[in-house]
């Protein structure tokens, strides 16, 4: 491929995405100051120092709820915020336990005094020179919704999270000045209304080992919609009655509906009646609501010449791609890499990308810098890679 193909902005992003690094945090408006320090822009051996970020550029490192709080009754322990400080993290990513906070899912159920005065554990954070960003809910959708109405298959699930998200902004949002709304409303509608493999296990494979109920043709739109709707409802809610005295942000990982007010022509021409259209009012809520957009990159994956043969795409090169696109079709918004990594069980390989999801294991897959050994009262022990942030960021590699 012809090195001279990217302007000199997408070398900058290329650049500085090949770097590899533990979460990034990007405006997308800031990759021009970056300047090409390589002869081959899509090498992965790329080497960029910190000096060369713009001065408020911001690294970080996220986790979910749903992977490291455990039960919804049982009150974990407190982090220790010496992990990420001893890093040079400036900003760690979390989210809010839905259930843990609203046990019956519902303002009417009661608030859990508890879960929320958790939350001043923040205050910690913050003096150690770290940034909360928070998201609302990340695949923790109430199971008691979901007996009672089948949760996003139904609009009163708007009412319900916009209730919930309110409930978070005005006890905690003195202290919270970074909200996202909901994680991969793509990933629920599609693993959990297409493939059935992910909650609440509906598909059109009717079957004991794949799903007993569901219509994977309809209710994935339908869930999307819903969600939509949901986060545009809490993103107008806040600006209103809290952006002003709180002196915050918030934003949403889904794109075209929220830059133009309406679905993709091609998506309305292909799925038609199948798809929920909006209303005007709708339109207008849905436009513009949000102050950034989150990116969770993982990998890219194109189609070529047998139809149904797949071939992946290198990792690094796609997601400063992915980058410059969002900045050229949808107005150049302010661009937060939410989520990004690379999961491989070869120890030399993990040290050398440097991309981790967060800074502890997920389920299975063991990203994350630190190593949680669960049969040692959950010891946490630092990985290679958790040494790499700070010797960047101190200028030592």
């Amino acid at each position: 491929m012809n090195p001279n193909w990217l302007s000199e902005a997408r070398v900058s992003c290329l650049n500085l995405c090949s770097m590899t690094l533990p979460e990034l945090l990007v405006n997308a408006g800031d990759l021009e100051k970056l300047h090409d320090n390589a002869s081959n822009p899509n090498s992965e051996e790329l080497a960029v120092k910190w000096v060369e970020f713009p001065t408020d550029f911001v690294f970080g490192v996220p986790t979910a709820a749903t992977q490291i709080k455990g039960s919804a009754k049982i009150q974990e322990k407190d982090q220790r915020i010496s992990d990420h400080s001893n890093m040079f993290i400036a900003i760690h990513s979390f989210s809010i336990p839905w259930m843990r906070s609203l046990p019956n899912g519902t303002l009417s159920g009661g608030i859990n005094q508890e879960a929320i005065d958790h939350y001043n554990l923040i205050d910690e954070l913050i003096k150690n020179g770290i940034t909360p960003y928070v998201t609302i809910s990340h695949f923790d959708s109430p199971q008691t919704l979901q007996d009672k109405y089948g949760g996003p298959l139904h609009h009163s699930f708007v009412d319900d999270f916009k209730d919930y998200s309110e409930m978070c902004f005005k006890t905690i949002g003195d202290i919270f000045k970074n909200w996202i709304t909901m994680n991969e409303l793509f990933i629920i509608s599609t693993f959990g209304y297409v493939l059935g493999f992910a909650a609440p296990g509906r598909c059109s494979l009717h079957t004991k080992f794949v799903c007993t109920s569901g219509n994977s043709s309809t209710e994935p739109y339908i869930v999307s919609h819903n969600l939509l709707l949901a986060c545009t409802t809490v993103v107008k809610l806040y600006k209103e009655k809290f952006q002003a005295n709180q002196g915050g942000q918030i934003g949403i990982r889904l794109v075209e509906p929220l830059v133009y007010g309406d679905y993709p022509k091609s998506m309305r021409d292909l799925v038609k009646d199948r798809l929920p259209s909006f209303t005007n009012e709708e339109k207008n809520l849905v436009k513009g609501s949000f102050d950034f957009i989150g990116i969770n990159y993982y990998t890219s994956i194109y189609a070529k010449t047998p139809y149904r043969e797949l071939v992946s795409c290198p990792f690094v090169s796609k997601v400063c791609r992915n980058i410059d696109f969002m900045k050229k079709n949808y107005q150049s918004p302010k661009i937060y890499i939410t989520e990004n990594g690379i999961n491989d069980a070869k120890k030399d390989t993990r040290i050398e990308f440097k991309i981790l999801f967060g800074i502890c294991d997920g389920y299975t897959t063991r990203f994350g810098l630190y190593y949680i050994d669960s049969k040692d009262n959950l010891k946490r022990i630092p990985k290679d890679s958790a040494k790499w942030p700070s010797k960047f960021l101190k200028g030592e590699v």
